[in-house]
């Protein structure tokens, strides 16, 4: 039983991903409420959750089907927005001001 829920891993964080309630209005409403948070685009959410769980440039690609490259300019976009200094600091960022679980 265990190796099918291993083998399951990706579909799980995908809809872990996809289920975030960090898009559209939802994320304009978060904005004007609190204006200290960070506006990220979905896509920038997306990569920077599957980061935050561990998953390689390639791994989050593959789960996203997006490029490795476009993976890369959406976190490098996320890391300025959150004025941080790398990935690991973004992530914990995003986690601090609520943007991502």
């Amino acid at each position: 039983m265990r190796a099918d829920s291993e083998s399951d891993w990706p579909s799980r964080l995908l809809k872990t991903i996809n289920d975030a309630p960090l898009v559209g209005e939802e994320m304009i409403d978060a904005a004007i409420v609190a204006p200290w948070r960070t506006a990220l685009s979905a896509a920038e959410l997306r990569v920077l959750e599957a980061s935050s769980r561990g998953l390689t440039y390639e791994m989050t690609a593959d789960l996203l089907f997006l490029e490795a490259t476009t993976v890369r300019r959406h976190l490098k976009a996320a890391r300025h927005r959150l004025r941080a200094k790398n990935t690991t600091h973004a992530c914990c960022e995003a986690i601090r001001q609520g943007l991502i679980r």
